[in-house]
């Protein structure tokens, strides 16, 4: 009974008041009976992101999908290219082969992801991703003219009341025949929309370069995507509207995957993200009945085992020790250690501790991948050193005390904080 509801998106709570048991019951049955596997990885696979748990990882927490199947192959505390090469290095080679397509939105990370794990596979972005930028380059026109008016004047108030309309793609517009306000005049959609563009030329170029690249890519195939998006943006780079240059310049850097995009699946559908953003949707729904996660693993679990229809619960209950490996990011391997993070190299049992529980109530990984990470990054002594001050004073492990970022605006660990401010001495 209890396991059943665990399957629904009910929250520990209220599977509690359904089964008569205390909530902490329901949340050690969980614990016990589900411990929900990665999958194997898929011919094509889809990588994405979701706003983490407040005690996350990272600011982003990552989600991988079978893209064929929509079953989740699994969710990663972070998004951070450092720990997805980490991760993904931990899988067999001939697995990691298998992977043909790789699809994803314009971060960075995955970009280099796929250059470093998956050079064999071929990278597609997700459409919506890339139109965005050609949307959010006419509304920027479209503002900057706005603003070049007084703001009692006629074209002013035109531009900030029709600026959704003027946004859409015009094959989704309805087409009617009415009076409009502002000018008080009888025209059909499509005429009022053409005597907007007369209120200023960059207004007019910038609106026939999107209703250009709407209607023309869903037409072209994949063996015309190439000339298209050649001719796309050299004609945005010619158009001598910086907010469109802006577009040409990173159209140009990820050419080949916009191209790749125009790949068709068995079904003859583009190659798009669309059913992992729909994950992403059940995955918010999750969260808003988060209480009662202690840490990364059991949120992921549950994802997993709501969303993914053939995940079962564990035939036998975790043993204790089992439990514990899953709830803690700290190892006791001899003897008693004094408070810190980690410690240096152990004589006795030639291995690192990671120890003190009370410093890491929200692990993010395991004891034996957070001592893999810790060894990868070769700690001189010092830095050793720094590292059990700073998690001494009750600082966290994945924060650092100038708040300091990497190029993608995610805040630094503190080991890559002091690798990174020593480096740059």
């Amino acid at each position: 009974m209890i396991l059943a509801q665990l399957k629904q998106n009910i929250s520990f709570t209220d599977i509690a008041k359904n089964t008569n048991v205390t909530t902490q019951t329901v949340i050690n049955y969980f614990k016990k009976y589900v411990d929900c596997k990665r999958k194997p990885l898929p011919e094509v696979l889809s990588i994405d992101e979701f706003k983490n748990l407040s005690y996350g990882k990272g600011k982003y927490a990552c989600l991988l999908l079978d893209y064929q199947t929509g079953e989740i192959v699994d969710v990663l505390p972070n998004r951070r290219l450092d720990y997805l090469q980490f991760y993904f290095n931990k899988i067999p080679i001939e697995e990691k082969e298998n992977v043909k397509f790789l699809i994803s939105d314009m971060y960075d990370g995955y970009k280099h992801l796929h250059e470093y794990v998956f050079h064999d596979s071929t990278f597609v972005i997700d459409a919506f991703h890339y139109i965005r930028y050609i949307t959010e380059a006419f509304n920027k026109v479209r503002i900057r003219v706005m603003k070049s008016f007084s703001k009692t004047s006629k074209e002013y108030k035109l531009l900030k009341r029709y600026g959704r309309l003027l946004s859409k793609d015009s094959n989704k517009i309805h087409e009617e025949t009415k009076t409009w306000p502002l000018i008080n005049k009888e025209m059909s959609t499509s005429i009022f929309i053409n005597y907007l563009k007369t209120i200023h030329i960059d207004l007019a170029t910038a609106y026939d370069l999107k209703e250009e690249y709407f209607h023309s890519y869903k037409r072209k195939t994949f063996d015309q995507a190439e000339d298209f998006l050649t001719y796309y943006i050299n004609k945005m780079e010619v158009s001598c509207i910086p907010e469109f240059n802006d577009v040409a310049s990173t159209f140009t850097n990820w050419k080949e995957h916009i191209v790749n995009s125009f790949n068709k699946d068995e079904y003859g559908k583009r190659m798009s993200n669309g059913r992992i953003e729909g994950t992403n949707g059940k995955i918010k729904a999750i969260k808003k009945i988060s209480f009662g996660y202690d840490n990364f693993y059991h949120f992921r679990n549950r994802i997993m085992y709501i969303i993914n229809e053939d995940e079962k619960p564990l035939e036998f209950p975790k043993k204790d020790v089992d439990l514990e490996k899953d709830i803690s990011l700290y190892i006791h391997k001899r003897g008693v250690y004094t408070k810190g993070f980690i410690h240096s190299k152990d004589q006795r049992s030639n291995g690192y501790g990671i120890v003190n529980k009370e410093y890491a109530s929200h692990p993010l990984m395991t004891d034996k991948e957070a001592i893999s990470y810790i060894k990868s990054k070769g700690l001189s002594k010092d830095e050793l050193s720094e590292l059990n001050s700073w998690i001494r004073e009750r600082n966290s492990f994945y924060s650092n005390p100038v708040n300091a970022v990497d190029e993608n605006g995610e805040v630094l660990d503190f080991i890559q904080y002091i690798q990174t401010r020593n480096k740059n001495k």
